[in-house]
């Protein structure tokens, strides 16, 4: 970024002579440019950031420009110093804090002039790595050959629980056993493996195997462990004869040619167990020579060779390839017209007489590209004047040929044969009328030069079948839209020709007369019919069975038992007391519920309340007509029953009763309540009490 300082020009007035006018170019300010790091990079925080830019301007040097490094989250970096030769300017830092920060170079010039840039950072908090350990092998720990051994290891990371970590095994001498492992949740890794006997051929004894344990986190961050393991064997025996055994270096036991020192052949087979085969061993002794054929086709470059036993990969055994880059040029090739010698005869395209491919070309007067079919000349390149196209129809017109654009100009443009076709290229749409109405069908369209019978050159019939649909018709209720403006029936407020509609909240196929509206078809829940009397009840309607349920089901005006058609009558008795029961010889048959009628009939005297049989208290007069009985069990039940006395004198146990006989129901003597001592006799007290009964 740069600040711009702009002088004015000033005038210099009262001088004598013609006036003079001095004007100063701005001061742009220093061009400042941050080349390390660019925005977008990353960095751990403590990590050291090198910061690098430079900074020049036009009227103060470099050397002289005062500069200073800030960041949007920690302020000033550095300031106050200058550039180094050439302008270079260097900032290096550790102390960033975490987050986002753009950093800003400035410099002033002399004038106190300033430019800028700014690069975008980010600080991240450092990953920290897993760690693993090794638990098995340990100490003397070793393997049997042919035999499997149960590695582990035990893992850990800061961030990632262990279902999240990688662990690997590999040793130097087998490479990657065991690969991918997930620990469990304790962090432990393992599995089994064998490895292989690997002898030393100077010491005679196994070589260790170097073990690798590697665990990887999820943000890419590993860890690895070693150690030492060895796989014994008994592999010590000259099985071959050949005065070598594995120990000793014979890398094939079973085969006698095979042994350190023998003469490599070629053979497929490493014959001096120096681990090399064939070509991979300079000192073959029975190898060919091959030629390079660099196109593969199958001649080789004679300048290019190497001895080996097989033909190595582009190498061939032949050395006659003119152009070694090339795969169609060799000595069997076919001379073509392509500017190459392709059969490396000396000889290249119209020069040599078995060219094939050739062109025949045809004379192009008017140079439009097309040529006069009647005027030729065969041969690899275009003479002069000719092209290879012949179907000019008109090789004097450079406005007529072949591809032309057909314009409605009464000429044949395109060399088709046909004057003003439909696909001319200002040929204009026409849609077709098929009810003749005046109004077309956009979908089937023909472009022509003129008006095809049938077509018009509106396209908004939206029913090209129906000559009373088109835009402006009037809108009717018959499932079609007449008018062409995408709404029908109902939906089109211009609608005419509709029906009243009633609304059938209970769904019973009845409808409010007081709620209707006016539609083409019945919206739902509303029908045509206006005769419900109870919009809320599907069950009453006109025509529905009267029930004993206290509505008007049938909307006549009449309810319940004042309906003769009602159904659903029961026989009820009389209760004439009102105490819930009924008379069993006085009966009506109605609706239930019906004033002074109850469903049942078990009263045994319709005459008093009290008389029923949920009756539990005692009475001391009858119920009206001589009886007791007022639980209408069929008896009186007396409500003393005892005698009473007092005996047993010191002691007088009382026994309360009646003083004298059981009273029958409504009748009046002495109750005895009690007794005591008194003068070596007892003594009696009573009360008068009325038998009472039920």
């Amino acid at each position: 970024m740069r600040t711009a300082l702009s002088l004015l020009a000033l005038s210099l007035l009262g001088c004598p002579g013609p006036d003079t006018s001095i004007i100063q170019r701005a001061n742009e300010g220093p061009e400042v440019i941050i080349w390390s790091p660019t925005s977008g990079e990353a960095f751990d925080e403590g990590e050291g950031i090198a910061f690098t830019g430079t900074v020049e301007d036009d009227r103060t040097a470099a050397e002289d420009i005062q500069l200073a490094w800030s960041s949007s989250i920690d302020g000033v970096l550095e300031s106050g110093f200058l550039a180094q030769d050439e302008g270079l300017v260097a900032l290096v830092t550790d102390a960033l804090s975490l987050g986002e920060h753009v950093i800003t170079l400035e410099g002033a010039d002399s004038d106190n002039v300033s430019g800028s840039d700014q690069v975008t950072i980010t600080v991240g908090q450092a990953q920290e790595s897993p760690e693993i350990t090794i638990l098995a092998p340990v100490d003397d720990d070793h393997g049997v050959q042919g035999e499997t051994f149960s590695f582990q290891a035990l893992v850990d990371d800061p961030q990632d629980p262990p279902r999240d970590l990688l662990v690997s095994f590999s040793s130097d001498l087998d490479g990657e056993f065991c690969a991918e492992l997930v620990p469990n949740a304790s962090g432990v890794a393992s599995c089994d493996a064998e490895l292989s006997v690997a002898p030393d051929l100077l010491e005679g004894v196994n070589d260790p195997h170097q073990l690798t344990f590697t665990v990887i986190d999820l943000d890419g961050y590993s860890a690895t462990a070693q150690a030492e393991f060895e796989v014994w064997s008994d592999s010590t025996i000259d099985n071959d004869l050949d005065g070598y055994s594995e120990i000793e270096g014979d890398c094939d036991d079973t085969d006698p040619d095979v042994f350190p020192g023998a003469e490599e052949l070629c053979n497929g087979v490493d014959d001096d167990c120096d681990e090399l085969v064939d070509d991979e061993d300079p000192g073959v002794t029975d190898a060919e020579t091959f030629w390079a054929d660099g196109d593969g086709d199958g001649y080789g470059d004679a300048s290019d060779s190497v001895d080996a036993c097989e033909a190595p990969s582009g190498y061939t055994d032949d050395a006659t390839d003119c152009d070694d880059g090339d795969a169609a040029v060799h000595p069997a090739a076919t001379e073509t017209c392509n500017g190459v010698d392709d059969d490396c005869d000396g000889l290249t395209d119209d020069d040599d007489g078995g060219v094939v491919g050739t062109t025949t070309w045809y004379r192009d007067g008017d140079g439009d590209g097309y040529g006069d079919s009647s005027r030729s000349v065969d041969s690899c390149d275009a003479p002069s004047g000719y092209v290879a196209d012949a179907t000019d129809c008109d090789d004097a017109d450079a406005g007529s040929y072949p591809g032309g654009r057909e314009t409605c100009d009464g000429a044949d443009n395109d060399c088709d044969g046909t004057v003003d076709e439909d696909d001319a290229v200002d040929a204009s749409t026409w849609y077709a009328d098929g009810d003749s109405d005046g109004y077309g069908n956009s979908s089937l369209t023909q472009t022509a030069c003129s008006a095809p019978s049938g077509y018009v050159s509106t396209s908004t019939d939206c029913d090209d079948r129906d000559a009373a649909v088109y835009p402006g018709a009037t809108e009717t209720c018959d499932g079609v839209d007449n008018d062409c403006d995408g709404l029908t029936d109902d939906d089109d407020s211009g609608v005419t020709g509709t029906s009243t509609w009633y609304r059938d909240y209970d769904s019973d196929g009845y409808g409010d007369v007081t709620r209707n509206t006016s539609a083409c078809t019945a919206p739902s829940g509303y029908v045509s019919d206006s005769s419900d009397c109870d919009d809320y009840s599907s069950s009453v309607y006109p025509g529905a069975t009267e029930v004993c349920d206290g509505d008007d089901n049938d909307c006549d005006g009449l309810t319940d038992d004042d309906d003769t058609g009602v159904v659903g009558t029961t026989t009820l008795y009389a209760d004439s007391d009102g105490d819930g029961y009924g008379d069993p010889s006085s009966t009506t048959v109605a609706c239930a519920g019906a004033s002074g009628y109850v469903s049942n009939d078990s009263d045994c005297y319709d005459s008093n309340a009290d008389a029923n049989p949920s009756q539990a208290g005692y009475f001391t007069t009858d119920r009206g007509d001589g009886s007791y009985d007022y639980d209408c069990n069929g008896v009186n039940d007396v409500q003393y029953t005892s005698r009473g006395s007092c005996g047993g004198w010191p002691a007088c146990t009382t026994y309360s009763g009646w003083a004298g006989f059981v009273q029958a129901c409504g009748s009046t003597d002495d109750y005895l309540t009690s007794c005591s001592t008194s003068l070596g006799s007892c003594t009696e007290y009573t009360e008068v009490r009325t038998q009472g009964c039920r």
